[in-house]
């Protein structure tokens, strides 16, 4: 067996930059947790952690050694947002550039996000906001940072997966305090997933004191079984709206003959700004069976985008001409918040003819309204279109899952606006007497607790 004292006389033989790149990922065998070193022949390897658990380092340090192995490799790390990406995965304290020995880099171009290595190989950083950025490149390895809080996962997922076809084998490390997503789950269930499990205590030594302190008020919750112990909670736990509430529109049965179509829209706050989200939702009302004397409805169209003022009423416009269900029904009302980009819309809107209803939600804030309406969903009222896809059989159709998801983690959700466009909808119905239900709204010593989302 070697000796330590004769590999050092060994790597003295080596190229310096060959010699730096052996001594650090030594160095990190030395330094890790044996749950933080990943297994040799991986093809999916997912951190499921809690914070400070160590996962960027972990991951950083293995994309490193991925990169200095093999030449002339094309490497792609995703993280939620472009400033995440720079700042945490490239730039950040467990970083790549606090891996990778100067010696080894040729060039960093911090504006386009490209780490440049002397071997030839690339690693470039992407943002999750536009899943079509990920149609042309292609890659040999993929680091995906954060996953539960991406802009758009699935579609981020399998267009990136589209591109992850260079060399033998392909491979990607992903790092994630769980959130209870799908795609969390499919993940997890796969069986080309190797999963590492740890909670924030692995990494008690390295992390402040006054951080670990401030932890033990999350102890025995719910939040803090997700946070500290990266466990997937089951989405019925959650938030205001249940799973099990929703309704299943049955893949491959035709759409029924509407009665009343309307589109709702959240608009992001400022006209000026790309910074907040545009939500828009299509809701097609009809009676579920012959006889009932309550309406339901069905959500035949979802979309959520960053979008300036302009694009937003040229969208609006265009929504507008849209014909949905069985008879090809024309929209009947458009629902819009009155508020900041949301008044300038209704005035576009109504001067151009279109039946506009604007919402004024008063005084109440997101989560008393969402209250409000819940017992609409919890008794039925609202479908959502089963997935097409073999492998989807009694799932939503995925940008369906993508609002139901977004809809059960709230209050707690990153991105409300889907949510609010929902909770509009269902306001202005059932204040108009179409949307009725057998339950009762909460009670208003329930429904007026303030809760705050941790993710705000």
């Amino acid at each position: 067996m070697t000796q330590p004292e004769e590999l050092v006389e060994l790597l003295k033989v080596l190229p310096l930059p060959n010699q730096l790149a052996i001594s650090q990922r030594l160095k990190w065998i030395e330094e890790s947790r044996p749950n933080q070193l990943a297994p040799p022949n991986y093809l999916d390897l997912f951190y499921c952690c809690g914070r400070g658990f160590g996962k960027t380092r972990s991951a950083a340090e293995e994309t490193f050694w991925k990169a200095w192995q093999n030449p002339n490799w094309r490497i792609g790390v995703i993280a939620p947002t472009f400033g995440d990406a720079r700042t945490v995965c490239f730039e950040g304290e467990s970083g790549l550039l606090s891996c990778i020995p100067p010696e080894c880099i040729e060039s960093y171009n911090k504006g386009d996000l490209v780490l440049r290595l002397i071997n030839n190989t690339a690693i470039f950083g992407y943002s999750t906001d536009d899943p079509n950025r990920f149609r042309g490149p292609q890659h040999h390895y993929l680091w995906c940072e954060e996953l539960s809080s991406w802009t758009n996962p699935q579609a981020v997922w399998d267009m990136a997966a589209f591109g992850l076809r260079l060399g033998d084998k392909p491979q990607r490390v992903i790092t994630s305090t769980p959130k209870p997503i799908q795609l969390v789950r499919d993940i997890i269930s796969s069986p080309k997933t190797t999963l590492i499990r740890g909670s924030t205590y692995d990494n008690k030594d390295n992390l402040p004191d006054t951080f670990l302190s401030e932890l033990q008020k999350y102890e025995g919750t719910s939040l803090g079984r997700q946070e500290l112990y990266g466990e997937v909670l089951d989405l019925e736990e959650m938030g205001i709206f249940k799973r099990s509430w929703f309704q299943l529109w049955p893949r491959g049965k035709a759409l029924p003959k509407f009665d009343l179509v309307l589109q709702s829209w959240d608009t992001a706050f400022s006209e000026k700004t790309t910074a907040d989200y545009t939500a828009f939702t299509a809701w097609g009302l009809f009676k579920p069976f012959e006889g009932s004397q309550r309406y339901a409805a069905i959500l035949i169209d979802f979309w959520q985008d960053q979008i300036s003022y302009p694009d937003m009423r040229a969208a609006a416009m265009r929504e507008y001409e849209t014909k949905y269900g069985a008879d090809d029904r024309g929209v009947d009302l458009v629902v819009v918040e009155k508020k900041a980009s949301g008044q300038s819309l209704i005035q576009d809107l109504r001067r151009a003819g279109i039946n506009v209803k604007d919402y004024d939600p008063g005084s109440m804030d997101k989560v008393q309204r969402a209250h409000l309406v819940s017992h609409l969903v919890k008794d039925g009222c609202i479908y959502l279109p089963e997935s097409q896809r073999a492998n989807r059989k009694g799932l939503p159709c995925d940008w369906a899952n993508d609002l139901l998801e977004q809809a059960c983690y709230f209050p707690n959700s990153k991105n409300d606006d889907a949510v609010d466009s929902m909770v509009q909808f269902l306001s202005v119905m059932s204040k108009i007497g179409y949307m009725k239900s057998a339950s009762l709204p909460p009670k208003q010593s329930y429904w007026r607790r303030q809760m705050k989302s941790v993710y705000s």
